[in-house]
Order: C-alpha cells, then structure tokens, then sequence
C-alpha cells in the first residue's frame, strides 16, 4: 500500500486555501494515488460516497485540473493533476514530494545512528532492557514502546 506523505507547506497553498470541499476532495486523491502517483478517483464516485451534488464535487475537482497561476509548482501551468491516455489523473508533484519525503527518512535515520553512536562512545546503553526498543535520548526514564522505567546507565 503507498503511503503519501502530506507537506505542512500544504496548509499555505491555493488548495487549502479554495475551501473545505477543494481540500476534501485534494485529500482524497491523495489518499487513492499509487506509488507512481496516479489515481483512479473520480468526480462522481466522490460526489456518490459523499452524498453531494455532483456539480460541487466537480467544481472542487476542477481547481486541481484547472491552470493554477499562484502555484509554487510551474509544471502544466500550476494544474495539481493531469489527465492520462488510461483514463487515470496523474499528481503532477507526487514524484517530487515522494523524493523529498525519502531524504527526510534518510536524513531522520542518520541521525538516529549518529546519536546511538554517541551514546555508544560514552557507554551508554540506548536501548531498552525489556522490549530491544532503541530510546531516543539517553536519561530517558520511560521508554516510547513498553512504557517501563528505562537507565541508560550501563
């Protein structure tokens, strides 16, 4: 299953900002897409399950499919999404935020190891007794999985 990261940038956009129903619907596209950022979603499957007239759902997609001149994003003048050849809508930004959100991981995962590095080289013990989890910052007394009293002492 994708997991589709949503940016807090998200939160200052034109889509956000378009109102309740652009962004409800904008969630839900970004829910439904693949791993190659494409979705099957359509207007009126949103405007069936949500029991809304199909001209607002349409009305709220359109602002994702329609040219966007305050976009961030240049590509396809602004468009969030694109219609392909299948039938399918493309996320224009998917890639883009898919790679952004990778290097957020990596960037978080070295410095998880940098940090057990450093408790290491003090003779620390950062993980757990009981339950193996790994505890963020040494001197912890709770630790994040079992909730047992944790010493990072030896």
């Amino acid at each position: 299953m994708p997991y589709t990261p949503l940016d807090s940038q998200a939160l200052y956009s034109t889509a956000f900002m378009s109102g309740p129903l652009p962004w409800a619907v904008w969630t839900a596209i970004l829910s439904s897409i693949d791993q190659d950022g494409c979705t099957a979603l359509n207007p009126e499957f949103l405007a069936r399950a949500w029991r809304v007239p199909i001209e607002d759902i349409q009305s709220a997609w359109d602002i994702h499919t329609n040219p966007d001149p305050a976009s961030k994003n240049k590509e396809h003048g602004g468009r969030r999404m694109i219609r392909l050849d299948d039938g399918r809508w493309l996320v224009v930004s998917h890639q883009h935020y898919r790679e952004k959100y990778k290097e957020d991981v990596r960037k978080e995962q070295l410095r998880v190891a940098k940090q057990r590095q450093r408790a290491r080289e003090k003779g620390l013990n950062t993980n757990c007794q009981k339950c193996g989890t790994f505890v963020a910052t040494p001197g912890d007394e709770i630790c994040p999985a079992c909730a047992c009293g944790f010493d990072a002492r030896g």
